[in-house]
């Protein structure tokens, strides 16, 4: 926790493991570095969320609680409940609607030269590398040793 992500990914750039010109180094970034991104932004996420509010006795808003636990019991802290609850069908149906005027969820989750293709060769040089975890201190180490086998 705390670690600045913008100064992880620069050091690709100043250490020279990642070459915008090298036209798989993006797309292999890409498959890297997006679900290492996602697990810490998921990981603040459930710490921020979870951890206890200091004790504010001049405040509005309530304090001295877990946000998560407000979240889930507005009542408990003098506060209304505003979610709404979106059925199945309705979020189905929107899909659907989606994917006929724009196109498939999946294609939109897609990241650029991030093709089926590419997953796919990605996948075996990782397994092929052995399948080392993909952390966040350790990333660049992956990103050069399987740019290096797909550049070879």
């Amino acid at each position: 926790m705390g670690l600045n992500l913008k100064l992880i990914i620069l050091r690709g750039k100043e250490n020279h493991i990642f070459d915008s010109n090298v036209a798989f180094h993006l797309p292999l970034f890409y498959w890297i570095f997006v679900p290492v991104i996602q697990h810490e932004l998921n990981e603040f996420w459930h710490w921020w969320n979870t951890h206890r509010i200091r004790v504010q006795p001049d405040k509005n808003m309530p304090s001295g609680h877990v946000p998560a636990h407000i979240l889930e019991h507005p009542l408990h802290m003098g506060g209304i409940d505003c979610r709404i609850q979106i059925p199945r069908e309705a979020v189905d149906e929107l899909r659907e609607y989606l994917t006929d005027e724009v196109g498939s969820r999946d294609s939109d989750l897609r990241w650029p030269g991030v093709t089926v293709e590419f997953e796919r060769m990605a996948e075996e040089v990782w397994v092929g590398i052995g399948s080392p975890r993909l952390l966040l201190e350790s990333a660049w180490d992956v990103f050069a040793e399987m740019s290096a086998v797909i550049e070879n």
